[in-house]
């Protein structure tokens, strides 16, 4: 697995099954790994899902449309978007301190 700075990222968007990694606070352990998914029944059709600890299977939010890039018809996260939401929508933590990996490996 590759994991990447997010505030470093480029791109217009990041597909479904995108984890991003932090620094986890109570009711989360030390690390938290969130997954970008497919959620028909969010108004963007994205959600984020933990995937990690205790709370692995919960599910964290569902996106609003305007999370979306333009005119994206791909289950896409808008990069620009989540850099200006991420603590008001996913999780507050800095953002520099966020790592992404496009998809997890099977070991």
């Amino acid at each position: 697995m590759e994991w990447q700075n997010f505030s470093g990222m480029n791109g217009e968007g990041l597909g479904i099954g995108t984890v991003f990694r932090c620094q986890g606070t109570d009711p989360y352990e030390k690390t938290v790994d969130f997954m970008l998914i497919e959620y028909p029944e969010s108004p963007s059709g994205l959600a984020f899902l933990v995937t990690s600890g205790a709370m692995a299977g919960h599910l964290l939010v569902k996106l609003p449309k305007e999370s979306r890039p333009n005119d994206s018809f791909h289950q896409k996260i808008s990069t620009r978007w989540l850099r200006s939401n991420w603590t008001n929508w996913v999780y507050n933590t800095a953002l520099e301190k966020v790592r992404v990996c496009p998809h997890y490996q099977a070991v």
